[in-house]
């Protein structure tokens, strides 16, 4: 059976990332803990689409054919992700730093480790292809390095302040992008720059990413286990998304809302250590969104 339209595309998963960066200073600031709801969703979601492509993966060496636009396709979705898990990341990082545990960075690194997995086994098979196809492998590689950077770019600002920097491709690159401080500031509206970064990460993967949606459910679970913790007053007139992005963002939040929520079944894959609920139930001071 045919996996449902899901209305996500690797080119607003790359914008999502940007929106996310930008509303980082709130969360971080206010210590805003995300709901355990989507804690687990954001997990589940994780590992969902990482045996998912691990199966595809598989499929791909044992067919022989080395489909290189097949392959392409998947390293597209991978790479966009880990833009918006790596930045998503950082911020559950700071937010850890800001109160003193480690639940949420734990959840994270897990989360990025699996990705880094997939994202080697893309890689291992590209080298695989024959080299008649060189130009589309170098082509490959250099949106790899382009989600790459401005995964740096926009976790950089959330790195510097928090100082966590273990999520980033190039810590040296995300902290010399840090200093530039892309991160807006509640009181005075958005850093000027963040309508360059805005404008150009646009410009950067209008061409090289695709609109077409994505077949994976699992995205919609995904981003929004991250787009329901972020705040309503981000969205308005008034709030640090003031761009055509923020229309764009807002409108698949709205969609995102109103569909039903991706079950899981229940697994071994829960991550180790002590429970996210039990360290939040223990400190009341801290504010929280829920679902």
């Amino acid at each position: 059976m045919p996996r449902p339209n899901c209305g996500l595309s690797t080119r607003s998963l790359a914008e999502l990332a940007l929106v996310v960066s930008r509303v980082s200073r709130y969360l971080i600031d206010e210590s805003v803990i995300p709901s355990t709801a989507s804690l687990r969703l954001y997990w589940q979601s994780n590992r969902s689409l990482q045996r998912h492509w691990m199966i595809e993966l598989d499929e791909w060496s044992a067919l022989k054919t080395f489909d290189i636009e097949r392959l392409g396709q998947l390293a597209a979705r991978v790479f966009t992700c880990e833009m918006l898990v790596r930045t998503w990341s950082t911020i559950l990082a700071g937010l850890d730093r800001r109160t003193g545990g480690d639940d949420l960075t734990r959840l994270a690194r897990s989360a990025v480790s699996g990705l880094q997995q997939i994202r080697n086994g893309v890689l291992s098979r590209l080298l695989q292809i024959p080299g008649e196809a060189s130009d589309r492998m170098l082509e490959l590689d250099r949106l790899r390095r382009r989600c790459d950077r401005w995964t740096d770019l926009l976790l950089g600002p959330i790195a510097v302040e928090c100082g966590c920097f273990e999520f980033a491709f190039d810590p040296e690159r995300a902290r010399d992008f840090g200093e530039e401080g892309l991160i807006a500031d509640p009181a005075s509206g958005p850093h000027p720059i963040e309508h360059l970064v805005s404008a150009g990460l646009r410009l950067t993967f209008i061409q090289h990413l695709s609109a077409e949606s994505i077949d994976e459910l699992e995205f919609v679970v995904l981003t929004q286990s991250i787009l329901s913790n972020i705040p309503q007053q981000a969205f308005h007139r008034d709030g640090s998304l003031r761009t055509l992005l923020e229309q764009r963002i807002a409108a698949s939040r709205r969609r995102l809302e109103s569909r039903a929520t991706l079950e899981f079944k229940s697994t071994d894959d829960e991550p180790a250590g002590p429970s996210t609920s039990t360290r939040r139930n223990d400190v009341s001071p801290r504010k929280r969104i829920d679902d």
